[in-house]
């Protein structure tokens, strides 16, 4: 059969199939490039960059039939396609990542923490397209309660389609949807907590437009006053 000799020894020769099969080991000094990007270091690691990871974890490249794992054993991508616990996003440098480079799957860990000293935002989310920017569940899915923010900006509590700025959704009658609290006082009546209603920039006062079909004014778990839906105000106590 043929064969590749380097250096008057052989190096490579042809197998019946027509593959070239490596005869021995190849000890290298320094890295392997192909049109000058490393695919493969000195100390035997292969190099894939951030476009091929992407593109070979979803499936459209390699088909993996085990999971890809650093010296350590521990995952780099698992055998899903989905990105292991040994890929450490922390040594991603700034900008390099853009558009659609991360493998679109779940990715598992105990907690996520983002610490930055920085005048420009942490965590930047832009949505583009007409779904949520940002979706928080507890273990259901779809979560009939979740936490959202719209691609306009509208934020959702208890609801996944806000219909105004803000939004907070009760699930049952009766239930307390906004507690107001004040870490101030010690006693009834020791703190005392204010509603601004302003406008033009927060330098003039504006209106405050309840609209309900019943106004219901309740103090120390006794109702005090009551606007009916035809107008009629009821009060209990004297009038000050």
């Amino acid at each position: 059969m043929p064969t590749l000799e380097l250096n008057g020894k052989p190096f490579a020769e042809q197998t019946g199939t027509g593959e070239p099969v490596l005869k021995g080991n190849l000890n290298f000094e320094g890295p392997i490039r192909i049109n000058n990007q490393e695919v493969l270091s000195a100390n035997g690691s292969i190099r894939l960059t951030v476009d091929e990871i992407s593109e070979k974890t979803q499936g459209s490249g390699i088909t993996l039939s085990h999971s890809l794992k650093n010296s350590s054993g521990a995952e780099i991508i698992n055998s899903s396609g989905s990105i292991g616990s040994a890929v450490d996003f922390t040594n991603i440098a700034n900008n390099a990542i853009s558009g659609d480079k991360i493998y679109g799957g779940t990715i598992s860990t105990s907690a996520a923490v983002f610490e930055s000293s920085s005048a420009n935002a942490i965590v930047r989310i832009t949505q583009t397209g007409t779904g949520n920017a940002l979706v928080v569940e507890d273990s259901a899915n779809p979560d009939s309660t979740p936490f959202v923010v719209d691609a306009s900006g509208k934020v959702g509590i208890g609801t996944d389609s806000p219909n105004s700025l803000c939004e907070i959704r009760g699930s049952s009658n009766g239930q307390n949807v906004l507690h107001l609290s004040n870490s101030a006082g010690t006693s009834n009546g020791g703190a005392e907590n204010q509603i601004r209603v302003t406008c033009n920039g927060n330098t003039n006062w504006g209106d405050l437009d309840i609209q309900a079909y019943r106004t219901i004014f309740t103090q120390n778990n006794e109702e005090r006053m009551r606007i009916d839906s035809s107008g009629n105000v009821g009060l209990t106590g004297e009038v000050l």
